[in-house]
Order: structure tokens, then C-alpha cells, then sequence
């Protein structure tokens, strides 16, 4: 089988590529060459920004046919149709990568399936996925394209560490063992679902293979769910320290930082429990097998090896001391979502 991946070094292509690679497949990378030290032994890569240089792109690829292509780094709808007239007669499948950010905010129940209906009022990255996945059904629906829709929820590798403040990574590592506080929105009672990039590359690759997948949907996400309180206790008993957590309501911690606020309104603020029936049904293979706990523990190994390399937002640990010394000195605030 012949695959094409756009993107192939970020937190999920990185464990697909290696996943497809030792399945056998011809693989073959797109990449703007910022991180080819993830390439897997046995993968081709293709040297070229598609978004900025689309004709040297087109031409790259001239003559080339597909088994699959999937787009790993697919943002903007303008960048949909690019990709439509780029493998349109091409390739036999096409897989979009999503994320379960497209669901409604509020959701009316936290049980989210493929049915729950999409429309993120609060955030623009979750909408201009949601119009790329609306654009690609459309063009499968007529015939013209076989495009599929796959969504991820919050995904990690052992080069990150997930956290509610993005980019935060092993900031948040730093914190707990210099004893600094840990900002949680809400009361951290909310719930979440961790998945591990390989659990992921253990649904999606399977799917490549399968013939029924044009114009469908499918979540690929582990089924364990946490609070986010436990979230960081789990980090925190392995690292053997104390976390000292602070709770703020999420439109307050808004206030402070608006992006952030839409990533916690437009979803980490909502509880979500993923139903994966319909991606067992056509992969029943499918099983995450990587606890949070487990997760957290290789990244920490990862961490030993790397810490030079490790990601760390200055920014964000600013943003998260600035949030807590106005919560200490407030006293406690309500909290709410």
C-alpha cells in the first residue's frame, strides 16, 4: 500500500508513520523538514511547504498515484480545496484529520459520538475544522472525492506533556517540583479523555485499509476518562511531590488571556466521555492500551533523555503564575465551568 502523509513528524502522524512503516507500507512524507529527526527508518520524505509552495508541491508529486493520502496538518478551509484539486483521481482514500473540538459547546450530554451534532461558538480553530470536514463530505457525497473525516481528542506523545494550558508542556513538570502552583479551571471535576499517540496510530492505521471509509466519520480516542484534578495528581504521584492545585472558573481565567479562555470554553471546560462503538465496529482490533499513567511515565523517560529538548512555554508558565497570584490574593472565586 502506498501512503502519502502531509505532515509525518508532529504528536500523531509521528507514531502513524512508524506504525505504517512497519506494517509494510510504502511510505512517503510531505514535510516542511522542521523536525526530520522523527522520519522513521524506512519512510520517504518529500521536501516541501505545500501551504506556501503549492505549484513546486504539484510538481514534486507530478505522476505519482496514492493508495491513501491523509492530512495531518490541515487547518484552513482555503487549504481544503488545495488538497481537493491536488489528489482529486489520485487516490483511492483520502483521510482528513480532525479534532472532536468541532462539537457543540455547550454539548447537551457529555456522551459524544460521531452524531453529536458539531457547532463550537467559542472557538475559531474548532469551526474552520468543522467547515474543512462540512467541505470534504460535500465533495464525497457527490462522487467526486473519497474523502473521510477522522477525530482525535487531546492526543500526546512521549516528546509532550498534555496539560489545559496549551503549550504548557513540561512547564508544568517544572512547576509541580519547584512547588509553585498549578491553575485548574473550574473545580477540576470536569472530564477528560487523555489518549496516547500510539493508542491512536492503533485505530487509524487499520482504517487506510478500509474500502467502506469514504464519506464517514470516525472518533479515535482512548476510553479512559479523568477529572482534571486527577490528571495532575497522576503526574504529580509520579513525580513524587505535592500538587498544589488552584481552582478558577474558566471565563474568568478568559479575562486574562483570550485564547485561552476559548480553548476552555470552546472545550477543556466541558466534560466529555467518547463513545468509540462505530471505530470498533469497522476496526475491531481497536483497543487502547495506554493508560494516562502509563502515557505520563514515558514521557517522563522521554524527558530524562531530552530535557535540552523538551517543549517549555515561558509564556504560558507567565500566564499560569499571573492567574494564581490573582486567585491567592483574591481568595476564593465560585468555580464554575
Amino acid at each position: 500500500m502506498k501512503i502519502l502523509f502531509i505532515g509525518g513528524t508532529g504528536t500523531l502522524s509521528t507514531a502513524c508513520a512508524k506504525a505504517c512503516v512497519s506494517a509494510g507500507m510504502d511510505v512517503h512524507l510531505l514535510l516542511r523538514g522542521t523536525r526530520n529527526h522523527r522520519v522513521p527508518s524506512g519512510a520517504n520524505v518529500i521536501q516541501c511547504d505545500l501551504r506556501k509552495e503549492p505549484k513546486q508541491a504539484a510538481d514534486l508529486l507530478k505522476g505519482q498515484e496514492w493508495d491513501c493520502v491523509a492530512d495531518f496538518v490541515l487547518y484552513e478551509p482555503e487549504h481544503t480545496r488545495q488538497d481537493v484539486e491536488l489528489f482529486k483521481g489520485r487516490t483511492k482514500k483520502f483521510f482528513f484529520i480532525s479534532s472532536t473540538s468541532v462539537y457543540e459547546k455547550p454539548l447537551a450530554s457529555p456522551y459524544v459520538n460521531e452524531k453529536t451534532p458539531t457547532g463550537n461558538k467559542f472557538w475559531s480553530y474548532a469551526q474552520k475544522k468543522a467547515e474543512c470536514e462540512n467541505l470534504f463530505l460535500k465533495e464525497s457525497a457527490q462522487g467526486k472525492f473519497p474523502g473521510t473525516i477522522v477525530r482525535p481528542c487531546h492526543t500526546y506523545a512521549e516528546f509532550t506533556c498534555p496539560t489545559g494550558f496549551a503549550g504548557l508542556g513540561f512547564g508544568a513538570v517544572k512547576r509541580m517540583r519547584e512547588g509553585k502552583p498549578i491553575v485548574v479551571h473550574g473545580d477540576g471535576t470536569s472530564l477528560w479523555t487523555l489518549t496516547f499517540n500510539e493508542d491512536f496510530a492503533a485505530g487509524f492505521v487499520p482504517l487506510l485499509s478500509v474500502n467502506s471509509a469514504a464519506g464517514e466519520i470516525f472518533q479515535v480516542t482512548s476510553d479512559e476518562t479523568l477529572t482534571w484534578n486527577q490528571i495532575y495528581e497522576t503526574m504529580a504521584q509520579f513525580l513524587k511531590c505535592e500538587v498544589k492545585l488552584v481552582h478558577a472558573p474558566s471565563d474568568w481565567m478568559a479575562k486574562f488571556d483570550e485564547e485561552l479562555g476559548r480553548t476552555l470554553l470552546g472545550d477543556k471546560a466541558h466534560s466529555h466521555i467518547y463513545d468509540n462503538a462505530k471505530m470498533r465496529k469497522t476496526v475491531p482490533a481497536f483497543k487502547p492500551k495506554v493508560s494516562f499513567k502509563q502515557g505520563f511515565e514515558k514521557c517522563m523517560n522521554w524527558f530524562k533523555e531530552h530535557e535540552k529538548d523538551a517543549r517549555y512555554n515561558r509564556a504560558q508558565d507567565e500566564l499560569m503564575d499571573a492567574i494564581a497570584e490573582s486567585i491567592q490574593q483574591s481568595g476564593p472565586l465560585t468555580a464554575r465551568s
